[in-house]
């Protein structure tokens, strides 16, 4: 795709040892650039802990202020350290994931050094404002300033076709190309196999009818829908486990929740699972994956199900929906809890469609990150050529 060697800046707000979809991506994208023969060097925040040392690119970390666990705000002041570090690297072009200061330094440092800067929005920000400010007019204001950065950037990509309506909350009408997210895991070759870590630790049965759950358990990834859904299939079928992996700033909401139902027995809570290796057993033990979720653009994980030929439900015309094809390798819903409780029932009386289903996931739902990170690249020399 590039004979040229290049020297690249990564900007990123998130990154590790902080966990999420960004945090994700970054890495793998800074990897396979280095697997392609080009140099990474990484520009994130400074955590209370470092995160990994052994990665294959440089990674420079700037002062910053915790804000949760999980994330941490990089101050757009105390920079000479960062440039003086950016500089010596010499980059070609710099590529920013995230949209807060971290956008703000990239931007200013290709203006300055005369390079294209490259800004990829992989976050419906109107959902996680909206669900953390209450007030109107502090949310549209925090979104027109992420449209005036998008408009100075040489390149805007998303991770979803359904950010367009999201960009015009931001102002922002430009141009904009989509870039999916590649997959973490490798294609599960026994799945049979790969069920049986998680039985031994968590006790899985091959009869459990295990509908599964795998992300941060907040409000605004709506899984309260879930609760309502299972609410409905109750009713009618009472043969089936809950089992939700993840932590986030709702945990004790969505367990008191759970210990409320009658049903308060087949919902499992695994904590967040950091063991690729365990999580893709979890994985391989369950008949479905639900993923209700509207704020998700091109969520991971439906991903990660389908690689253990688990097929997903999602909630039709959101960003998680464009990867599935209903009936075909996955199954969209409209937005109501009663819909998918249906769903549910039928496809746990049909193992048939659901084993074709999955089957159809595998092979049609995950791209490797190297196939993702050429479009990266010959988007790069869209960019360098002008």
């Amino acid at each position: 795709i590039m004979d040229k060697k290049l020297n690249i800046t990564i900007f990123t707000d998130n990154f590790l040892p902080g966990v999420g979809g960004t945090e994700n991506a970054t890495v793998n994208i800074a990897t396979e650039l280095v697997n392609k023969g080009h140099n990474v060097l990484v520009v994130a925040p400074k955590y209370k802990t470092d995160g990994p040392k052994n990665l294959p690119f440089k990674v420079v970390r700037k002062a910053s202020i915790k804000i949760d666990a999980n994330d941490y705000y990089a101050l757009p002041f105390f920079n000479h350290n960062v440039y003086k570090k950016v500089n010596s690297f010499k980059p070609d072009l710099v590529h920013c994931q995230t949209q807060a200061s971290m956008l703000s330094l990239a931007l200013k440092y290709a203006k300055k050094h005369k390079i294209p800067c490259i800004s990829t929005i992989h976050t419906k920000f109107s959902f996680a404002y909206n669900d953390a400010v209450k007030c109107k007019f502090l949310v549209n204001c925090a979104l027109k300033k992420i449209g005036k950065k998008l408009k100075k950037a040489d390149m805007v990509t998303a991770v979803s076709y359904s950010m367009e309506q999201e960009f015009k909350l931001y102002g922002y009408n430009g141009k904009f190309e989509v870039v999916k997210n590649g997959a973490c895991f490798n294609p599960v070759l026994d799945v049979e196999q790969n069920k049986l870590l998680a039985k031994k630790q968590f006790g899985f049965l091959d009869s459990d009818n295990i509908l599964l759950f795998v992300g941060r358990l907040t409000k605004v990834k709506n899984l309260d829908f879930i609760f309502d859904a299972l609410d409905n299939l109750y009713n009618t079928n009472q043969n089936f486990k809950m089992v939700i992996v993840g932590t986030g700033e709702d945990s004790e909401y969505f367990k008191k929740l759970a210990s409320s139902k009658p049903y308060s027995s087949s919902v499992l809570f695994l904590g967040q699972i950091t063991d690729k290796v365990l999580l893709s057993s979890v994985y391989a033990n369950a008949k479905l994956f639900l993923f209700p979720s509207i704020f998700d653009n091109d969520s991971l994980t439906i991903i990660e199900a389908a690689l253990n030929k688990v097929p997903s439900v999602a909630l039709e015309n959101t960003g998680v929906s464009e990867r599935i094809t209903n009936n075909q390798n996955g199954f969209t819903i409209v937005n109501n809890p009663q819909e998918m409780a249906k769903k549910i029932d039928f496809l746990l009386k049909n193992p048939a469609i659901l084993q074709k289903v999955g089957e159809n996931a595998l092979h049609q739902l995950p791209h490797t990150w190297s196939e993702m990170v050429d479009k990266y690249l010959s988007l790069y020399s869209i960019v360098l050529n002008k």
